[in-house]
């Protein structure tokens, strides 16, 4: 009886375990990332500045579309960039049409300026455009690098790369109710001898206690897969800080940053499904233990009865 409940318990918690992260963790929409503009710079240096804007971006719970298929699109357009168009806007739609993007997202950082500023255009694949520029002064002894870093980071804080669209609830139709039941006066039977019953031979053997051991080895496993789950996403974490080093991640790295980020991510939500669910059996075995047990005493215990007559008086002691 053991082996089948806990058969049952751990088929439970599966079906916990993968409800929770199927539910928390929805696929974010891809998004297009043209490469950084930087104004005022140029060469290799341009460069290095550009792809760290591009590490910033990929930190984010975003999903980027292939570096590739980005260059490959930009290979074909005048000056191999949406940034120096006329309507950079129509570019930056096409630019998400063709990599099967959701959005298309162009960052423009100008540090050498007066009043530096980095601006942010993010279009929709169906050519919705949104445009937001922060101002940003740069600190004293700021190097540009570290500059176009917080700048990113301070605009995506304001800025919603996944906006979530809510769909319109429709009220459904009521239910017509069930006719009333036929109403049946049952026939007059003739009285029934009454018949005592036998008495127990004993207190059934309760569920409580095989289902309570079932509850706590399952707790105790779905616990060891939520520090499992949590190491993993350690692991995932220091391999992204080791990818990164001093100089930011290169731009051929970006997509093995997204997926070691999105590895982290997933580890994280399941390492804490895991611990709930875990905690919530371990608590469950351990009350129908204790409420097994507690029974169990009280069943055992005698209830005294006086019985008063005409000439004496009894006490008898009834045991279940």
């Amino acid at each position: 009886m053991i082996t089948s409940r806990f058969i049952l318990v751990c088929t439970l918690l599966c079906a916990a375990l993968a409800a929770p992260s199927a539910a928390a963790a929805p696929t974010p929409e891809t998004i297009a990332l043209h490469p950084c503009v930087i104004v005022g710079e140029a060469g290799a240096e341009a460069e290095n500045l550009a792809a760290t804007c591009a590490t910033v971006v990929a930190k984010r719970d975003v999903e980027l579309t292939s570096s590739t298929a980005v260059r490959e699109f930009l290979a074909k357009e005048p000056e191999q960039s949406c940034a120096g168009q006329a309507e950079p806007e129509q570019c930056l739609t096409r630019l998400a049409r063709s990599t099967q993007a959701a959005r298309a997202l162009l960052i423009t950082l100008a540090p050498f300026a007066r009043t530096p500023f980095v601006r942010a255009l993010i279009v929709e694949r169906m050519g919705t455009a949104t445009s937001k520029e922060l101002p940003v002064k740069r600190k004293r002894g700021e190097s540009t690098a570290a500059y176009v870093r917080r700048s990113v980071e301070e605009l995506l804080a304001q800025v919603d790369l996944n906006p979530v669209e809510i769909a319109p609830l429709v009220a459904e139709d009521p239910k017509p109710e069930p006719p009333p039941a036929p109403t049946v006066t049952p026939a007059a039977s003739a009285p029934v001898a009454a018949v005592t019953p036998p008495a127990p031979a004993g207190p059934p053997r309760s569920w409580r206690t095989p289902t309570g051991i079932g509850g706590v080895v399952a707790g105790a496993f779905a616990l060891g897969a939520s520090g499992l789950f949590l190491h993993q996403a350690n692991q995932a974490l220091d391999s992204l800080d080791a990818l990164h080093g001093d100089r930011g991640y290169q731009l051929p790295d970006l997509a093995e940053a997204t997926q070691l980020r999105e590895r982290a991510d997933s580890r994280q939500r399941l390492s804490l499904a895991s611990g709930i669910v875990g905690a919530g059996l371990l608590a469950g075995g351990g009350y129908l233990l204790w409420s097994d047990r507690h029974s169990a005493r009280s069943a055992r215990t005698g209830k005294p009865v006086v019985l008063l007559g005409p000439t004496s008086a009894s006490v008898l002691v009834r045991f279940p």
